[in-house]
């Protein structure tokens, strides 16, 4: 391994994801130096704020974080890991400036293990002012409460546990890139679904597993005694911390060795994994003789209601749109948002009272069908890139166009409400009243983020020839969640 080719493959990798990220592309974000100037600022501004608020903060609540500091600067590697592997599987899962860069190394005298390298650095950096906002966080609990050697403990092996979270979504990266072109190169219909549900499993299954929420409720539960569960690969990085806290610096250092040990092992496996599946497998095109393909034939949405209710070019969008949802890989990656909002709250509800279920059940059919809805339509239009200056040519009026582009997502988004109300009926023994109050704001939130991604996705697309990680930009993205955040309290304060 030549560390001079780890570094010009990483800064390559870096700066495709920067250009990539539209509106984050510019000024003083262009350049690497910016992302580590903006985790510098993230830093200081997070440890200030927190140790200012702990400053105002009454004597009995002090108390309470006094006992908790400890358990928290524990908890900081796990959480910075979850994190990394949260931001590394989802947002980079579909990008295609990834993918793009990956295959160079084809033509490069490039290894995997330096590529592998260059590639968990990359993706740690990336996101690395939320490494140090929490680095921050525990800062300001240390500085409170007299715990610096534990604070520098732990933002060492925080560093590391990021590095092995690069090193995880390594792993996931290639696994779903291997399903998708093997999938794909099968073809067919079968293979498309096949595809779509393995890649919505294992994207959700990797948000589940390394959540940071659910993560600190189970070191939450642990910490008195996390020593037992000295077994568990994951709960190192908390041993060490709470052993060198104690004085017991024979085993720190046990733990902290096999901690190394265990990062190692994850980047061996990390690099098997990428040198067996290199490069997706290269996509074969199967042409046969279909009756489907007369143009007299009547089949799929142009048959039956579809022609009532929509013109044929409205039917042509709709179907596009449909097959772009289940074909694409950075498309395929939104069906999996309703598991990762859902099956985290689900986990860490712990024991409540009626009126706390009403609660969380209103919540995660906003935050299920809402984000669900909005993501949908918020990428509909920009997903079309330069062809969308077609359609200006096609016999299709804007009226039509975002009538079209509403249809999908909007049915989607519906279809989830109902299973939500459902599903919680049936699970909580919910009354009619607290059933129809549940299915009608389900209803509500679905149309408000459709129509509020519409807007913004139309308003701030993401339309670039450049490999794009998104299809609507930052300001959009924030702007449309702001709103729906907005819209779903006031839809939902009445019931």
């Amino acid at each position: 391994m030549k560390w001079s080719r780890v570094n010009a493959i990483l800064l390559i990798l870096l700066l495709s994801q920067i250009r990539g990220r539209g509106e984050r592309s510019k000024g003083w974000l262009s350049k690497p130096a910016g992302l580590l100037q903006l985790a510098a600022i993230v830093f200081v501004a997070s440890s200030s704020l927190v140790y200012a608020v702990l400053g105002v903060v009454p004597e009995p609540e002090i108390t309470y974080f006094r006992a908790l500091s400890l358990q928290l600067l524990s908890s900081v590697p796990l959480i910075v890991l979850s994190f990394v592997v949260l931001y590394g599987v989802f947002f980079v899962i579909g990008d295609n400036a990834q993918y793009a860069s990956s295959e160079m190394v084809n033509y490069m005298p490039i290894s995997s293990s330096e590529f592998v390298l260059a590639s968990s650095v990359s993706t740690v950096l990336s996101y690395c002012y939320i490494v140090t906002a929490v680095m921050g966080v525990s800062l300001a609990l240390a500085v409170r409460f007299g715990l610096m050697d534990a604070w520098a403990v732990s933002s060492l092996l925080a560093a590391f546990c990021a590095l092995m979270g690069g090193f995880i979504s390594e792993i996931i990266k290639s696994v779903v890139n291997r399903v998708s072109s093997t999938f794909s190169k099968r073809g067919g219909r079968a293979a498309i679904l096949s595809r779509a549900v393995l890649i919505v499993l294992v994207l959700a299954l990797s948000q589940v597993l390394f959540n940071p929420g659910i993560l600190f409720r189970v070191l939450e539960a642990l910490a008195p005694r996390i020593q037992e569960f000295w077994f568990v690969p994951l709960m190192w990085p908390s041993i060490v911390v709470v052993e060198a806290a104690a004085g017991d610096f024979v085993n720190a250092a046990f733990f902290s060795a096999v901690t190394l040990l265990f990062g190692g092992a994850l980047m061996l496996g990390a690099v098997a994994v990428r040198s067996r599946y290199w490069v997706p497998v290269p996509v074969t095109i199967k042409m046969r003789n279909s009756e489907l393909g007369k143009p007299d034939t009547r089949s799929g949405l142009r048959a039956g209601f579809g022609s009532l209710l929509f013109t044929r070019a409205e039917l042509a969008v709709i179907s596009k749109d449909l097959r772009s949802l289940a074909r694409r890989k950075e498309m395929v990656r939104f069906w999996s948002i309703p598991f990762i909002m859902v099956i985290p709250l689900f986990l860490t509800m712990g024991s409540m009272d009626r009126y706390e279920i009403y609660g969380y059940a209103g919540m995660f059919s906003l935050m299920g069908t809402g984000i669900f809805g909005l993501f949908l339509s918020a990428m509909s239009i920009g997903q079309e890139g330069r062809a969308l200056w077609r359609i200006f040519a096609s016999p299709i009026g804007s009226e039509s166009y975002f009538k079209a582009k509403a249809v999908l997502p909007l049915s989607l988004s519906l279809v989830l409400s109902l299973v939500f109300s459902v599903i919680f009926t049936l699970l909580f023994h919910f009354g009619s009243n607290a059933a129809a109050s549940l299915l009608v704001l389900g209803i509500a939130m679905a149309c408000i983020s459709v129509s509020v991604g519409l807007y913004f996705g139309s308003r701030y697309p993401e339309l670039s020839e450049k490999p794009r990680s998104s299809y609507i930009t930052g300001t959009g993205i924030l702007l449309s969640m702001l709103v729906l955040g907005v819209s779903g309290l006031i839809s939902a304060s009445p019931i």
